[in-house]
């Protein structure tokens, strides 16, 4: 665009340039003749134009190079676009994979029932297990609470395979909450909690085991 408003520019310039020349030669001796006043006000009719031409073409220039302008920086706005929507899709993907492989640095907990106990008066205890089949933690404790009780024990890093048990005295409450946190190996804590509900049939009674959640500790 701008090679085609410079060549027609130019091509009607040097056509008007040779008019003009053409009729000053054609009546040059008129021409001799002008008065300094007069031959600025010829010389002014006569460029007049073609300055004005290319004031024209100047404008229409700089509105062709301003929408250039403007397309460029559309385009980059929208290369832009593009580069923090997939930054943000590599960054998403990044967290996803972090927290697959924190899970996989978590601990496998099992609670089981175990035989009971009975204590030094002849109280009957439930005794509970809690088995690591996943990966190591250390720091553990185990807090257990109900409407009735609450308390908490330090237990042993467990290793994969290794346990600590605790118990709940017979007759304490209808539920159990069981809260183990934890420090897995990256050092980031983690928490697994579990419900125990109180059954009882034929005269029986025993906590059924319920696994509630596991994941980071808030």
């Amino acid at each position: 665009m701008a090679k085609k408003l410079e060549f027609w520019g130019a091509l009607g310039t040097t056509l008007y340039l040779v008019i003009i020349a053409i009729t000053v030669a054609y009546k040059f001796d008129d021409f001799l003749c002008l008065k300094l006043n007069e031959l600025g006000d010829f010389l002014a009719g006569a460029f007049g134009p073609v300055a004005f031409l290319w004031l024209v073409l100047g404008f229409l220039q700089q509105g062709r190079e301003l929408k250039l302008s403007t397309d460029a920086l559309r385009l980059q706005a929208d290369e832009l676009r593009a580069s923090v929507e997939q930054q943000t899709k590599m960054v998403e993907s990044q967290k996803i994979t972090l927290d697959n492989h924190e899970r996989s640095l978590d601990p496998l907990l099992v609670l089981q029932a175990i035989p009971g106990t009975h204590d030094e008066d002849g109280d009957y205890h439930f005794q509970f297990k809690v088995v690591n089949k996943g990966a190591y933690c250390e720091d553990v404790t185990i807090s257990i609470s109900s409407n009735e009780f609450s308390f908490s024990r330090k237990a042993e890093p467990l290793y994969d395979d290794a346990y600590t048990t605790f118990s709940v005295a017979d007759g304490s409450s209808d539920k159990v909450n069981v809260v183990i946190t934890y420090v897995r190996v990256s050092g980031n804590a983690g928490v697994q909690s579990f419900l125990l509900s109180r059954v009882e049939q034929d005269h029986e009674s025993w906590y059924a085991i319920s696994k509630l959640r596991s994941g980071a500790a808030r």
